[in-house]
């Protein structure tokens, strides 16, 4: 977890990058509560990329952190409302080691993350 709060939330607002602005589901009460570096993939087989996971209040987001002319941008791959998400097991036979599903009721796209450490 990197870090919270007003000033945190600014920073991070600031710095997301959506393809779409349909694509942007904070609301203007959206508020930082973690961001930590898990590895995300769509498909439950595969290792996945390391991503920035942001928590917000309201929201999820999945971003690609990159560092551009000394600021950080959060690239959006992914985003969901915590209210639509379900958290689903992984049948063993299907996972990577210490994943867990998040699916979108909206979308019924999963999002498999895993522990980035191991």
């Amino acid at each position: 977890a990197e870090y919270m709060g007003y000033a945190a939330t600014r920073e991070v607002r600031k710095a997301l990058v959506f393809s779409s602005e349909l694509d942007n589901v904070l609301s203007a009460s959206s508020y930082l509560v973690q961001e930590d570096s898990l590895l995300y993939s769509p498909d439950p087989t595969k290792k996945g990329a390391k991503r920035a996971v942001l928590l917000f209040t309201d929201a999820l987001l999945i971003t690609e952190k990159r560092k551009k002319k000394g600021a950080v941008e959060y690239i959006v791959e992914t985003s969901a409302l915590v209210r639509d998400l379900v958290l689903r097991e992984v049948p063993p036979s299907e996972a990577a080691k210490n994943s867990f599903a998040l699916v979108s009721t909206r979308t019924m796209q999963p999002m498999f993350l895993r522990c980035a450490s191991d």
